[in-house]
């Protein structure tokens, strides 16, 4: 889940990320899905001091058992960012989150490239690829990848605006939209493998997801997937 706290666009933030990260730990915990959430630093400091209700967020999900990953301390592009850059942006993030983690003696293992860009070209992505290794990280590997967020954007507005309506017609068209993206990876599993293999989905942690965690997560399970 990218990116720990849960992003909010509504007028009561932070309160509404707390709400949603509450709700959606549950609906995790109780479909058994095995989740890290990737913190993004900025959300939850402006880089000295911690924000308490949001790195409480985070504290709430390493608390729930689930994992803490980190993305970028901000959410840019390696391809338009200098290396030393982007690595300082990864450290300043590293540095806040193995604070947060350090208080339950838990260690940091996984990043989360943002918006999945990896760098112009092999040469940068194998020097960063690097850099992780000598601070104990991997980078994770998604198989399944999608769209949600601009399903989730839309569903935010609705929600603002209380539109019982739209938000009845965002959730139905992002469960099909699901399906048919599950329906998309798999044939690339079966293509590639001839079988169907382990998938790593990547999500934001939204209202959408989180009100429609039961049939989602329900429809994978119905699927083969535990």
């Amino acid at each position: 889940f990218v990116s720990i706290p849960p992003v909010d666009r509504t007028a009561n933030a932070p309160r509404d990320s707390d709400a949603t990260a509450r709700l959606l730990i549950e609906k995790l915990k109780s479909h058994k899905v095995p989740a890290v959430g990737f913190v993004q630093g900025g959300m939850i400091s402006d880089g000295e001091k911690l924000y308490p209700v949001r790195a409480n967020i985070v504290r709430l999900w390493r608390d729930a058992g689930f994992e803490i990953g980190i993305g970028g301390y901000k959410h840019i592009w390696f391809y338009d960012t200098p290396f030393e850059e982007y690595v300082a942006n990864t450290e300043k993030n590293e540095r806040l989150t193995r604070q947060i983690l350090a208080e339950k003696n838990l260690s940091l293992r996984y990043f989360s490239y943002p918006y999945l860009n990896t760098g112009k070209n092999a040469e940068d992505r194998d020097k960063f690829e690097a850099w992780l290794k000598q601070r104990g990280l991997t980078s994770v590997k998604y198989t399944f990848d999608n769209q949600e967020w601009m399903y989730s954007y839309a569903y935010d507005a609705a929600r603002n605006d209380n539109d019982v309506s739209a938000m009845d017609e965002i959730r139905a068209a992002f469960l099909d939209y699901m399906t048919k993206m599950l329906d998309h990876y798999e044939a690339y599993s079966r293509e590639i493998f001839g079988r169907d293999i382990a998938q790593t989905m990547v999500l934001t942690p939204s209202r959408l997801v989180t009100d429609t965690a039961d049939e989602l997560f329900g429809m994978i399970e119905k699927r083969g997937y535990r």
